[in-house]
């Protein structure tokens, strides 16, 4: 399933603050996305609630990139995050 809005964002959060070159993306990239997208597609096939997977993803990536990035780094990410989502959410308003 493709959510053009979400696939948008996925991509510019790719390119965090002053730590990516636009250009690269992080090594084998592809297929660990192929991975987590299968993942998230046998946990949608087990009923789990969607609430649920959202709090797991987010339980398990945010100890994961402050451990590997730091604080700083996370917040200035979610900032971009949240700074696109709003963006966006004007953009669609009729």
């Amino acid at each position: 399933m493709t959510h053009p809005a979400i696939d948008r964002l996925r991509e510019e959060m790719l390119h965090a603050p002053g730590e990516m070159d636009a250009s690269v993306v992080p090594p084998r990239f592809d297929e660990a996305r192929d991975h987590i997208r299968a993942a998230i597609e046998r946990v949608e096939r087990a009923g789990i609630p969607t609430e649920t997977l959202h709090a797991v993803l987010m339980s398990e990536t945010l100890p994961r990139l402050i451990h590997q990035h730091g604080p700083l780094w996370v917040a200035a990410t979610l900032a971009q995050f949240s700074s696109a989502l709003v963006r966006d959410a004007e953009c669609e308003r009729p």
